[in-house]
């Protein structure tokens, strides 16, 4: 053992508890134990330390491998939440299909901030291009500016669907409109809106969610590295941290309103929506239980679908009710409309 080995080996361990705890956070309740949330966000780091060290004792002390390759195998389920490997059903031909777009546009702001006015409108019209071109039967779209400025009320935004837009999210809909449904959470700026869609097989209930923001883009966007050595650096990075751990209380308490409305529902679900956390949270695991995440499933990657700074996120999901749908693809759109990227998911209704 050469003098380095030693204090990397000890590293190693360090390590692989740390994500063994990783593992952990999709079990437990933030709200009973705020570290857990932070725990998740941590595991693709982690994941990647272990890769690395790996690969260091393949070439450097083949039998210490063994220690990061058994982490990584004891996390395969979180790795398959992480890093989509394909699949999805073979689609039958007797059934239609249905093309799902979930959405966070973010009020436009990506589009209109710090543009002048015939510049707005063609960043609006090519928005409005983008999702057309998609033609999706159904259009799930959070931070939605319901305003007469960008003409988001006009039928001719989106011409041939029917429409629930209302200030917690909007659907759109190639089918009939039964009934809709929105409020905001209480205290919160984030809500959630579904509709009832008689589809040409079945009614389904498509709920369009927005869960409480973390409202920290500002702040990583100012963070860089090389002012680390700042006092005004790690006061921001602390208010980030604060931020995250109280937003992410608020969201454990909306997750589990959200879910009661799901469980009371008279019609097979699609759930769609920004939850501000990853596949390897409490909040994921409680709100896909039962449900299928069509990106997991039949997706390819890490399908990040945040914009900003911070890489790797897939925040943003599309979940289908697995007695009632056939998940036929979903991919990640990565387009610079908004500070997320769209999520388009195909599914067949089975009879």
């Amino acid at each position: 053992m050469t003098r380095i080995q030693k204090p990397l080996w000890w590293l190693n361990i360090f390590l692989a508890f740390a994500t063994l705890l990783s593992y952990l956070a999709p079990l437990i309740n933030p709200q009973e134990v705020w570290q857990a949330s932070f725990m998740g966000l941590a595991y693709p780091t982690l994941l990647w330390g272990n890769i690395f060290f790996l690969g260091l004792w393949l070439v450097t002390k083949r039998k210490w491998a063994w220690l990061p390759f058994i982490t990584i195998l004891l996390g395969w389920t979180s790795l398959r939440s992480l890093v989509a490997m394909g699949g999805g059903d073979n689609p039958k031909q007797e059934l239609s299909e249905i093309q799902v777009l979930s959405y966070n546009t973010n009020f436009f702001g990506k589009i209109m901030r710090g543009y002048s006015k015939s510049e707005r409108k063609e960043n609006l019209l090519a928005l409005k291009e983008f999702l057309q071109d998609q033609k999706a039967n159904l259009i799930c779209i959070q931070e939605f500016p319901d305003d007469e400025f960008y003409g988001t009320r006009d039928s001719t935004f989106f011409p041939g669907y029917s429409r629930a837009i209302t200030p917690t999210g909007s659907i759109f809909s190639k089918w009939e409109i039964l009934d809709h449904q929105a409020a905001f959470f209480q205290k919160s700026g984030n809500g959630y809106v579904w509709a009832d869609i008689k589809t040409d097989q079945d009614t389904i209930r498509v709920f369009n969610v927005h869960l409480q923001s973390n409202s920290i883009s500002q702040q990583t966007n100012d963070l860089e590295v090389s002012d680390l050595p700042e006092q005004k650096t790690w006061a921001t990075i602390k208010n980030i941290l604060a931020k995250v751990n109280s937003r992410t209380l608020k969201r454990v308490d909306q997750a589990e309103q959200l879910k009661a409305m799901m469980q009371a529902s008279p019609h097979p679900i699609l759930l769609t929506g920004d939850l501000n956390n990853t596949a390897q949270s409490y909040i994921y695991r409680l709100l896909s239980k039962g449900l299928v995440d069509s990106f997991r499933e039949s997706g390819w990657g890490v399908g990040s679908t945040y914009a900003g700074k911070i890489p790797g996120l897939r925040i943003d999901f599309i979940f289908s009710d697995p007695n009632s749908f056939n998940v036929i693809s979903s991919e990640v759109l990565e387009v610079d409309h908004s500070d997320h990227y769209p999520l388009l998911s195909v599914f067949q209704i089975r009879p």
